[in-house]
């Protein structure tokens, strides 16, 4: 008996390869059409955003509670400085 492969046999192979390649991309191609239509009708939060340039001793409690009552949260907050100026710059946001 000879062990090498026929070509009969390598072409059956081959084709249930390619046939396996097809059916996986198909699938991915139907899962990434289901995926991206989930993502365009689902209720994301959306944002809106704020940035407000602040003297330090202006940050207080009654500050940010009245900015806090609108709804608004601290994001993110970065200390601007120069030879003339030093102030926060505070971004805000808060759902819609």
């Amino acid at each position: 008996m000879d062990d090498k492969p026929t070509w009969k046999k390598l072409g059956m192979s081959i084709s249930i390869l390619f046939t396996t390649l097809i059916v996986c991309f198909l699938f991915g191609l139907m899962i990434s059409y289901f995926s991206s239509m989930s993502y365009a009708t689902s209720n994301h939060t959306r944002w809106e955003y704020k940035i407000c340039s602040v003297n330090p001793t202006n940050i207080t409690n009654e500050y940010l509670d009245e900015i806090g009552k609108d709804g608004w949260e601290v994001a993110a907050m970065n200390r601007n400085m120069n030879k003339f100026l030093f102030e926060y710059i505070i971004i805000f946001k808060r759902s819609y």
